[in-house]
């Protein structure tokens, strides 16, 4: 286990202790800002934030106790450590009454002052993790099941991104309800963060709101003044929700990705950004250019409805966690209601399907559930028999292949050709789409035939 990493402000007047002391801490890992004098002090706790504050107690300027008073009305004040060298009790008292976390009386050991900047930084960090309780996802580890090639090949980047890379920020687009957080669990539950809970901060599009959320403000979180984005500190924040209404926040997070650091609602001290965000959004086209340069990973969902070799396997898992939540154990998907979730248009994407199946595996009579077992809510106007005329000529048992060919036939069909539109639905890019189209031998005149060989090949659930 690795050593905590503490953000260190050393006040020591005298100029060999303080420099020994430095070199040490620099030396144990720990990030150390040294000052000469207590009014340098409170200037750096006010322009930076800190972990852990030592402070002598004899200083020009401002004495320990003077700068420990004024800590204590900072929004989100360090734990501080008083350093003593008269030894008295009523100085150690004192500070412990102004909120010190311990004292250490001079002449001291050096694995002494390690071991009390150590806890006091947990205990910091403890405070944190408190104060971000509210966003927390939570420790569950989803697992994400697809069939479709492009979006296997585009989660085998992003899981060696998740284990390898740490860098900037990731991106995943998609209608909501499609995946979009399930993805970002089980990414992070891949990654070098994983022993962390991840941050989640539903994007509202009222900007003081989101605002205090991600960056903090007065009163957000109880008595820290802190948002999720340094509650996380070495975990992620995972963004959801955004829209071209919150377009001075996404600016702020692609500055704040630049400089690597931001200050509390846009003031007060310099917060170090250490945690990694997770944007999930509706269409990447929000998202300023720099930030989305700044990506180190980029995945598009498809809606449900473009994901037919998907729904099967989905509805299965659904089906297998609804058995065991409602006592009924092992419950069988029949041909005939694989073959009518497979039509439908899934407009609430995988939220909604998630609860037919759910709701079906209370109210199915046997051990097979059948497509009378089914409740599929009603569509909005202009398809109210709820089908999916994309996926209607293609049988419940065709394979993948079959699945494949007949899906971006589909979309092809829809958009009267369309490659570049089809590439977007599909969640591929135009020259993937143009190869593909090339290898199944896709034409406007062929394009609806369903069940024609071709050389695409099954591929496993992720």
């Amino acid at each position: 286990m690795s050593r905590l990493r503490a953000r260190v402000l050393l006040a020591e007047d005298e100029e060999n202790l303080g420099s020994l002391l430095e070199t040490f801490l620099r030396g144990r890992g720990h990030l150390v800002t040294r000052v000469r004098d207590g009014r340098a002090a409170l200037d750096a706790l006010r322009a930076q934030a800190f972990d852990v504050a030592l402070l002598d107690i004899v200083m020009p300027e401002m004495d320990g106790l003077e700068v420990l008073r004024a800590v204590g009305g900072l929004p989100v004040p360090p734990e501080a450590v008083v350093m003593t060298g008269n030894g008295t009790i009523d100085t150690a008292l004192t500070a412990m009454q102004l909120g010190a976390y311990d004292y250490v009386t001079k002449p001291y050991r050096m694995a002494e002052v390690d071991l009390l900047v150590l806890r006091a930084a947990e205990k910091f960090s403890l405070r944190l993790v408190s104060a971000g309780w509210r966003w927390s996802m939570g420790a569950t580890h989803d697992v994400f099941l697809t069939r479709m090639p492009e979006l296997r090949r585009a989660l085998v980047t992003a899981e060696r991104d998740a284990r390898d890379g740490d860098q900037g920020p990731w991106i995943i687009s998609g209608p909501a309800g499609s995946g979009r957080r399930t993805l970002a669990r089980w990414l992070h539950a891949r990654s070098a963060r994983s022993a962390h809970p991840a941050l989640l901060v539903s994007v509202t599009g009222v900007e003081s709101v989101d605002s205090a959320a991600l960056f903090g403000a007065p009163g957000v979180a109880g008595d820290m003044a802190v948002g999720a984005l340094e509650s996380a500190r070495r975990s992620m924040v995972v963004a959801d929700g955004w829209s071209r209404s919150a377009l001075p926040l996404l600016d702020r997070l692609g500055d704040i990705h630049a400089n690597g650091c931001f200050h509390r609602s846009g003031t007060g001290p310099e917060v170090p950004l250490e945690a990694r965000l997770c944007i999930c959004v509706d269409d990447v086209s929000v998202l300023p250019p720099p930030l989305l340069a700044s990506a180190t990973m980029v995945v598009a969902l498809p809606p449900l409805r473009a994901r037919t070799v998907d729904v099967r396997i989905l509805a299965e898992h659904f089906l297998r966690l609804a058995g065991g939540a409602s006592g009924r154990g092992a419950i069988t998907l029949g041909e005939d209601a694989a073959a009518l979730l497979v039509r439908h248009r899934w407009p609430g994407q995988i939220a909604e399907l998630r609860e037919v199946m759910t709701a079906a595996a209370w109210r199915v009579p046997g051990r097979l559930l059948r497509a009378a077992d089914l409740s599929l809510p009603p569509l909005a106007s202009g398809a109210a028999d709820g089908v999916d005329r994309l996926a209607e000529p293609v049988r419940a048992t065709a394979s993948l292949a079959e699945l494949e060919r007949h899906q971006i036939a589909a979309v092809l069909e829809e958009l009267g050709w369309h490659r570049g539109r089809a590439a977007a639905r599909l969640g591929i890019s135009p020259r993937t789409l143009y190869r593909r189209i090339r290898q199944l031998g896709l034409s406007p005149k062929t394009a609806t035939t369903p069940h024609s060989r071709t050389s695409g090949t099954p591929e496993g659930p992720v």
